[in-house]
């Protein structure tokens, strides 16, 4: 009788990016599929998602060009290009601060999916919603915190493999990003989602290191795309993240991101990334004057406004790691 210690499993590693773009999505122009996939071969990426998989015209690109070759995985037709893609979105979800219910925060987050037919009965959720649909990036508005995880649960419910990463987790657009005013998982997702979601980005101004300062996420499993809105080689696969499985499916590449089979992630240097150090993006007056408004954490105003112009400051990732690290800290024991 063979036991599991008499198998040999035979294991691979596949390198993943799991998030990015269509042309659609804005700030990409026209996106190639091939391209896309030339670029991802070039890099060693195995798998790449596929970007706003719920758009209308997305969609009948993806079919037209793309089938079916291993379950949940796609490849391009009559091409040898070993690339394969898997269907994936970019989620935009909008509810009242706690603190102003008058402001909205926003954060997005990437849903992957097994095959088109859970993509059929996420867009029937969209229409019944009546969620807006018009840039690629679907804008899904909730007023309490009940609706949030009801409306999350639902997508998820199409099938046991569509999964939710939180992405870029650290920026304004994180879900720990400093406009949301998100300190804790719990309080908006309440126990049973916020132990359901497992999977959290890095984004490209944040790394471990700094994900490690964060008490919640320390137990979360960790992963790194590139979030590229092109098809050019510098930006697809910018960011990446490897993964040890036993069958090249969907489903496998799903069980081994929720069980932490991961052997490393690929980071881009956070320092370069536009949100990692407090300040501003761009401002006319800053370039007017010759002025440069960029701080590290122990060094940004005490108001938290540009001593050039007087406008607000944007929260760096850093300074934003920190602050969450001293804020969850009383609830952490291991901290």
């Amino acid at each position: 009788i063979l036991t599991k210690a008499h198998v040999k499993i035979k294991l691979m590693h596949l390198v993943l990016d799991l998030h990015t773009h269509s042309g659609y999505a804005g700030g990409a122009g026209e996106k190639n599929l091939t391209r896309a996939a030339n670029a991802a071969h070039l890099k060693g990426i195995n798998i790449l998602g596929t970007g706003d998989c719920l758009f209308p015209k997305w969609i009948k690109e993806l079919k037209t060009v793309l089938t079916e070759k291993e379950p949940g995985l796609l490849a391009l037709k009559k091409c040898s290009n070993p690339t394969r893609f898997l269907l994936q979105t970019e989620l935009i979800f909008s509810l009242p601060q706690n603190q102003n219910p008058k402001r909205k925060q926003v954060w997005h987050a990437v849903f992957l999916f097994p095959s088109f037919k859970q993509i059929v009965e996420t867009k029937k959720l969209f229409n019944k919603w009546k969620v807006q649909n018009t840039i690629g990036r679907p804008f899904i508005k909730c007023s309490t915190k009940q609706e949030l995880e009801e409306k999350i649960w639902a997508i998820l419910d199409t099938n046991h493999y569509t999964e939710i990463i939180l992405a870029h987790i650290l920026t304004n657009n994180g879900f720990f990003g400093y406009k949301s005013q998100n300190n804790h998982l719990e309080n908006t997702f309440g126990k049973k989602l916020s132990k359901r979601i497992n999977l959290i980005e890095t984004g490209l101004s944040a790394d471990p290191e700094m994900l490690d300062l964060i008490p919640e996420l320390q137990d979360k499993v960790w992963v790194s795309f590139s979030d590229s809105h092109s098809d050019k080689l510098f930006r697809i696969g910018r960011e990446l993240t490897v993964v040890e499985t036993s069958r090249l499916t969907y489903n496998a590449i799903i069980k081994a991101l929720r069980q932490g089979e991961i052997i490393e992630t690929i980071e881009f240097n956070p320092k370069e990334g536009r949100y990692y150090l407090t300040g501003h993006r761009d401002d006319k007056q800053h370039h007017q004057k010759g002025e440069n408004c960029c701080f590290l954490p122990q060094d940004t105003p005490l108001n938290r406004r540009c001593p050039v112009c007087g406008k607000p400051l944007t929260i760096g990732v850093l300074e934003r790691a920190l602050e969450l690290s001293q804020i969850q800290k009383p609830a952490n024991k291991r901290v």
